[in-house]
Formats: C-alpha cells, structure tokens, sequence
C-alpha cells in the first residue's frame, strides 16, 4: 500500500449553494413573472377597461394583503385587487403608467442577473457528489492489485477516477506513472512522476517519484533529463542502499548520454597568489659563483598574499560509436581571478615604478580555452584500445591573448587483468607567442601511468613525466617527474579523502644570469576531502591542504606556496 488517497479539497470541487441552484432559478423565473403581470394601468385615480369597483371587490378575501411582495411601496395607495390590482401615486405626484412599467423590468432584468451568478449553465440537475474516502481507499487497492497482476491499463482507469477527485493525490499519481512505464509509454510515466514528486510530502516519496523519473527519462532515451532527476533523488536519500542505486543510474545515464558536462569551483587562500619568488634579488654571477651585480626584483615578482578563486567546466559530446572506434568532441573553460590582500596592495603601492603602483588584481587573473577532437580504437592494438586526439588552445592573462597552441596526443592503454591498466601517452606542442617576449616552442611530452583497483574501492595511480620544452638558447629545458595518487573508497569522518605527491626536477642549458645553466627541484603535496554528508542535487563541498616547494640554484627562483581551497563538485 502507498498510504490513503489525500482528502485535501480540490480547486475544482463545486460549490456548496450549486446543489439548490435549479431552485433558486425557478424561484427567479417565478418572481419575473409576477412582476411582468402585475400593473396594468398606473394612471393617478383611474383604471382603463376595469371592472367597476363595486363588481371588483366581491369580499375582503379579495383585496391584496399588505404584507404581500407585491404590496404598494411608501408613498403609493392600493386601488385594485386580484390580478388588476393597481398602485397610485396620491394626487399631485404626476407619474405615468411608462415610469412603472420601466421601473419593474429593470427590477426583474436585475433580480435575474444576480441570481445568475450562482447558477452555472447546465446546474439544472444535482451534480454528481464526489467519492468517500472508503471508496477512494477501495480504488487505490484496485489499482496496486492490478498493476501487480500486470494489468496497468486497469491500473490506469481506475487512477484516473481518483486524480477526478483528488488531483493531488501522490499514490495515485506514483502508481499510474508505474502503469505508464510498464506499458512503455516512458516520456508520460517521467511526466506523471514529476507531478507525483511535486505534490509529494514525505522523503521516501520524494525519492521513489524522481528515482521514477530518472529511470522514465532514461528508457525514453532524454538522458540529461534523467541525469537531472536522478541528482533531485540525492536529495531525499535514506540509506546507503538508495545511494547506491541512484549512483548506479546515474552513471548508466552518463555513459549513454552523448553530451556530458563536469565542473568544480574553488576559494583559495594562499600566500603566493601570484606565484612570485621567495627573493626579491636578482643576482648576475661571476665564474667562481659569486654575485658580480644585483638587482632588485620589481614587487610584483615576489609573493603577494591573497585568494584566488577559479572555475573548470569540460563539455564533451560523442559524434559517433561503433563497435570498434568512438569519436567524441571535447571543449574546457578554465577561469582564474585573484583577491590581493591589503598587504599586497599596500606592497604594490610602494613600487618606485609607476606602473606596478598601477596593478590592480584583475592584472593577475587568467583564462583557458581548448577545443579537442578524439578518437578511441579499440582493435587497433592487440595490447588494448588506442587513443589520439587534436587539441587547439588559447591562454589569456590580464585579459590579453599570450599563447596560442595545438597539440597531437597519442595515447595507448594496456589491461593487466581486471584490475589494473597500464598507459602510455605521447604529446607533441606548438606553441606561438601572441605578445612580444613569448617565444615560439615546442615541447614534447611522454608519460607513463599505472593504476590499481583495490578490493576495497581505494584506487592508486602512479605516473612518470618528461618533457623536453624548445624554445630558444636560454628559455629551453628538460624536466624529469614523477607523482603518486591515492584515492580512498571508503568514507572517514563522514568524508572521502584522497591525496597527492609530486617531485621533480627541471634543467636549463643555459640562463641569463648564469655561466653554468639552472637547476630547479620541485615537489608539491596535497590532501583532499570531500563533504559528502553535505550534499545538495548531487554535489557536495570540498576543502584540500596543499604545499608547494621550488628549490633552485638561481635565487629568484625560488618559491614556497601554501594554499588553502574551499570547492564544490559532483558526488556522483
């Protein structure tokens, strides 16, 4: 049972004086009609083709009672009876038969047009009254038997007689949505559902009606649709078994939907917002090492506190799949903008270069657009499905088109059992400066990436980075990495936590301001959790600790940032 049919009144219900409106009406209809038989003559002290008085008046029995509607108003005198009875003016008033005559059409016309107003057209009959409850309660378990006796037509008939009555009532609503999915008819069922889901008033209803029209709009082929109603459902989740049925769905959803959207956006409080050096000398060295000259590094060089907040949002849409091969379109957006802090500025404000005094934080904010084309074989390789993609990318800063790049990626996958994967991937980089002082390069990528699936849920990805960056004598460089992701399957603390490592080290030939090249060790750390137990249509907030360090031999180089991010994304 899905609990008793609402009692709540309908909008539509009729009114109450409806059952007596026909009596009103003849009640109306009657008094029009004595009004239109009433006077004949009104002439002051005269009757025309009357009887005479004495051969009028037979006894008192026939004189008009004064207490009759159709007794003489103030200021009129009764000179007639029976149905000549006739009203006078007393002498010197002067009114006319036609004065009357009008005044008592009118009254009739206006009785008539009130009483109408409560009467409907075709309310001559009483209505047919509306169901008990017991009827109703008798409907309901009608139509759950047959839908369970695989009857949903009947199903349907009789949660139409109740939604007759009570529009709003979810169990019928809920149960004709099951009938309506059962007989294939899915884009009806996730409409009748979403109707159940907004009249519906308890969680575990709310749940089952956008569970419903999830799974309506699924089968119906509308999988964004679906995708929508099924993060609604996370709202009203009751245990850790809903969840993992709406997580399921969904991700059925999202593999089948050709057109798939992620997006995250983080607050980040750091001390180095600009990513500025730990020094602000810059030093020229001689042979032996030493210092020959040093210069001061312009403040907005070094590290400038602040906050940073940022948005990531990929689109991808699927042109094709086949058997053997999936073609699919790919766009990201990336946004950046910066909080200075009152320290910073003030930093900025004390340059003896007018034009640092003038940097304001949208100065340091940046943009990333990239368009991609991919294609995924999967028996080109006896060794597992082969990827290649074309990339086209544009980076902004300041709100001034800096780089412009395309790029060719190859990329190999290797199954080992049913657990782990091994990957191989290759990225060739053109590179164009849009400003002067960037120059042209190239820059060639090669990665090697294994993963593991735990028993557990906890998965752990280990890569190795090189690249080799041309682009020219002193900006050229080789650089060497290598990273460690571990993600946990299982909540703590009612969060789930992941974590991060990196350490590289990165190479120049040459440098401006040494004999001898330059040389950088870096590594960065970071920890993550997401709030799951916070959730709202399917995202959850996110808060991560992360640190990162670059050792160099050339002293401006050097850089220390910690930062601390508060984001939101998606639980599913």
């Amino acid at each position: 049972m899905l609990g008793v049919v609402g009692v709540r009144s309908s909008p539509s219900s009729p009114l109450p004086i409806q059952a007596d409106s026909a009596k009103i009406l003849k009640i109306a209809i009657g008094v029009f009609i004595r009004f239109l038989q009433a006077p004949r003559t009104m002439a002051s002290g005269t009757k025309t083709g009357a009887k005479s008085k004495k051969s009028i008046y037979r006894s008192k029995s026939d004189y008009p009672p004064t207490s009759s509607v159709f007794a003489c108003g103030e200021g009129f005198q009764v000179v007639g009876a029976c149905r000549d009875w006739k009203c006078s003016y007393p002498s010197g008033h002067g009114k006319n038969r036609s004065d009357m005559t009008m005044r008592r059409w009118f009254s009739g016309v206006a009785i008539m047009v009130f009483l109408g107003f409560f009467a409907e057209p075709g309310s001559a009959q009483q209505e047919n009254p509306l169901p008990t409850i017991e009827t109703l309660m008798t409907w309901q378990r009608q139509a759950e038997d047959a839908l369970v006796n695989d009857d949903p037509e009947r199903t349907i008939v009789l949660t139409d007689q109740i939604l007759a009555a009570r529009p709003n009532s979810f169990a019928a609503l809920f149960l004709q949505a099951l009938a309506l999915s059962d007989l294939e008819r899915y884009r009806q069922s996730a409409r009748v559902a979403g109707e159940a889901y907004k009249v519906g008033s308890d969680e575990q209803g709310l749940l089952q009606s956008a569970r419903l029209a999830g799974n309506a709009h699924f089968r119906a082929a509308q999988y964004a649709r679906a995708e929508i109603w099924l993060r609604r459902a996370t709202n009203h989740l009751q245990s850790e078994q809903d969840a993992e049925q709406v997580v399921r769905l969904f991700q059925r959803a999202r593999e089948a939907n050709p057109l798939s959207m992620s997006y995250n956006f983080t607050l980040s409080p750091t001390d180095n917002v600009n990513g500025g050096s730990d020094n602000d000398e810059l030093c020229f060295e001689n042979l032996d090492g030493t210092c020959a000259a040093t210069l001061i590094l312009s403040e907005n060089d070094i590290a400038l506190p602040g906050a940073s907040y940022s948005g990531l949002a990929r689109l991808s849409y699927r042109l094709s799949e086949t058997d053997t091969q999936i073609t699919t379109l790919r766009a990201l957006v990336f946004g950046r903008s910066v909080i200075l802090s009152r320290e910073a500025k003030d930093t900025l404000a004390s340059s003896p270069v007018e034009i640092v005094q003038d940097l304001k934080a949208s100065d340091f904010s940046s943009f990333l657009t990239e368009f991609a084309l991919e294609q995924r074989q999967a028996q080109l390789s006896p060794l597992g499905p082969t990827q290649f993609s074309i990339h086209l990318g544009e980076f902004w800063q300041a709100g001034v088109p800096v780089v412009r790049y395309r790029d060719f990626k190859v990329g190999q996958l290797i199954p080992i059992g049913t657990d782990d994967l091994l990957s191989f991937t290759a990225v060739s980089r053109l590179q164009d400066g849009v400003v002067p002082g960037i120059l042209a390069a190239e820059i060639n990528d090669f990665s090697v990436s294994y993963s593991k699936s735990f028993s557990n849920d906890d998965l752990l990805q280990w890569t190795v980075f090189h690249r080799d960056n041309i682009a020219g004598p002193e900006t050229s460089f080789l650089e060497y990495s290598t990273s460690v992701d571990y993600a946990f399957g299982n909540l703590f603390l009612d969060a789930q936590w992941s974590a991060s490592a990196e350490l590289g080290i990165r190479t120049f030939d040459e440098f401006t301001t040494t004999f001898d090249g330059r040389r950088d060790v870096f590594g960065s750390v970071n920890v993550s959790a997401l709030l799951r137990e916070y959730s709202y249509f399917g995202f959850s907030p996110s808060i991560s600790l992360s640190a990162a360090k670059t050792d160099s031999d050339v002293d401006f180089v050097d850089s220390t940032t910690i930062q601390l991010s508060f984001g939101i994304g998606s639980n599913l």
